[in-house]
């Protein structure tokens, strides 16, 4: 059994997802519960809005459950953002500690999707971290895109940077410098048993390859048509979320904005949360197909991040709760994680990757609801911006 501690949903829907390609039988879970049929388990701790503290304390306390599961684990792996957002140096630390390793080996790098570590620099298509959208980041806005500066590492002698081809230190957390995929299969090949594995998604995907694992091609989603009305989260801020919420409302998708006045504390909060949940419903029953959307450019996400997350899980419960047979398709991973607590899911079975970060979900508790999560930076794939573009025709 391989288990990997994610700090938020999206994460970990995205390392079960690798799994899944890999032929693993995998399952995603809020709340760590072993189970026979698993080989792969990733549990979300919902950290990455934490303070250091609270989210060390998170995952020591998940690695003493799993240490009191007392099973036959081959390998930890550790997920981080992989452009290093949440407190990874303190959950870092908290692992090593918990686990009585001697070392972790961290890559974030995902040359895949254009983002490496070079010359202790982080880069994302050749741009600077610094210099990207993620310098306005609501939670974790970039000043810097030294790596060591990002993570706070001040004692060379514990903590550092690692070019390819470089030993390993017998003890602390190592850097992996890597702008390619064989940099990272290379890193994959340098992990021994006294060494946690972490960091991003092609990592992962290259220790499975080092073990001997192959990928299978990703296969085409099974289209649920009108028999599962899709209803869309958008949770992101970005650009790209904007545009393809503007793309769909103009292909006669109806789309329920949160309520300006549910984020300012006026009036009733619920009675503003019922208000969106009818629109939204509304829409479901008529063309099988809705988006809530809480973008509202007036307000600085910045300062109600929490409180965003908070009502748009509000509404996600009302819904469902009239209209329980649903495929629901969640961007951003505090976005995610609120709702799946919210709707009180422990156990989610992976069934399907759509697309690398794209992941299908069965939830265990609920087998009448579908999940579909990325993360906030990652695009739709083709198949489903389509059922977007599709709008009203959706069900037909």
């Amino acid at each position: 059994m391989v288990i990997a501690i994610a700090d938020d949903f999206s994460g970990a829907a995205e390392i079960a997802g690798i799994g899944r390609e890999y032929g693993m039988n995998v399952e995603v879970q809020t709340h760590f519960a072993p189970t026979e049929n698993a080989e792969l388990i990733v549990v979300d701790t919902d950290s990455r809005l934490c303070s250091a503290h609270e989210a060390a304390a998170r995952v020591r306390e998940i690695a003493c459950r799993i240490k009191e599961a007392d099973l036959s684990i081959d390998w930890i792996y550790k997920k981080t953002d992989s452009v290093l957002r949440g407190q990874v140096k303190a959950e870092l630390e908290a692992l090593l500690e918990a686990f009585e390793y001697r070392r972790i080996l961290l890559s974030p790098a995902n040359p895949s999707r254009g983002r490496v570590v070079s010359e202790g620099v982080y880069y994302i298509n050749g741009r600077p971290l610094s210099e990207t959208g993620f310098a306005r980041d609501d939670e974790y806005p970039f000043i810097s895109s030294n790596v060591a500066e990002l993570l706070d590492f001040r004692t060379a002698s514990q903590n550092g940077l690692l070019r390819r081809g470089k030993y390993i230190p017998s003890d602390g957390i190592w850097i992996a410098e890597a702008e390619t995929d064989d940099d990272c299969r290379w890193w994959a090949s340098s992990v021994d048993e006294q060494t946690i594995p972490a960091g991003a998604a092609d990592f992962f995907s290259a220790l499975l390859k080092a073990r001997g694992m192959q990928a299978n091609p990703i296969q085409e989603q099974t289209f649920h048509g009108s028999e599962f009305p899709a209803f869309f989260v958008f949770g992101s801020s970005s650009d790209y979320s904007r545009r393809m919420l503007r793309n769909a409302e103009e292909s006669g998708c109806k789309a329920g904005r949160m309520p300006l006045d549910a984020l300012r504390f006026t009036g009733h909060v619920r009675t503003y949360i019922e208000q969106w949940a009818s629109e939204i419903e509304t829409a479901l029953r008529e063309d099988s197909i809705a988006i809530a959307a809480i973008d509202q450019p007036e307000l600085k996400r910045a300062e109600c991040a929490r409180r965003l997350t908070a009502l748009t899980a509000l509404l996600v419960y009302e819904v469902l709760s009239d209209i329980p047979r649903i495929h629901l398709y969640i961007e951003g991973g505090a976005t995610s994680s609120a709702i799946v607590r919210k709707m009180g899911w422990q156990q989610l079975r992976v069934s399907h990757q759509e697309a690398g970060g794209v992941v299908e979900m069965r939830v265990e508790e609920s087998p009448n609801q579908i999940l579909t999560v990325k993360p906030g930076s990652y695009a739709w794939p083709q198949k489903i911006s389509e059922i977007l573009m599709k709008g009203k025709s959706y069900a037909n």
